[in-house]
């Protein structure tokens, strides 16, 4: 009995240790991320995101909604299923290998859901719409290089750390 006690001990402290030192599931998740125009993403870990124009600005010009983050492999088969876009496996492993330092475990997609979008004080979205987001997350520099696939356009974010 003082054998299985312990081993039951073992199992637990063991369950304990691992869940205490997994990392987050990606580097987007519960993080902030700061475009280059100043606007900030903010993805909460329960999959909802708000996207401020002005981080000072919580109540008026700003996206909200839901988001999934795709990783490596993963990512590219999500993309290459999106098939309005036009973007192969292929493209994607080629532009990948053409990154320095960088392996398909640094390749992302975010699919945001966009539920509202606040102007003026008012509501202007009668209908969710999605948009993606993909590319190459750099860790050293806590850098996310991403197209958006909606608008064809690159957006470096940086992490950002409120003050």
């Amino acid at each position: 009995m003082r054998k299985l006690s312990k081993i039951i001990l073992l199992f637990v402290i063991c369950i304990s240790l691992f869940a205490c030192s997994s990392k987050p599931k990606d580097p987007i998740s519960n993080h902030s991320w700061q475009a280059g125009d100043g606007s900030v993403a903010i993805f909460h870990k329960d999959g909802k995101f708000a996207w401020y124009r002005e981080i000072e600005v919580k109540d008026d010009y700003y996206y909200s909604g839901t988001y999934k983050v795709y990783k490596g492999e993963k990512a590219i088969d999500f993309v290459a299923s999106l098939t309005q876009y036009g973007i192969t496996r292929k493209e994607q492993e080629d532009y990948i290998a053409r990154q320095t330092g960088v392996t398909v475990n640094d390749y992302y997609c975010v699919e945001i859901t966009i539920d509202s979008l606040i102007m003026d004080h008012q509501e202007n979205v009668s209908e969710p719409w999605k948009n993606y987001f993909v590319g190459i997350y750099y860790e050293k520099e806590k850098v996310l290089d991403f197209i958006n696939m909606n608008a064809a356009d690159y957006v470096r974010f940086t992490l950002f750390e409120e003050k």
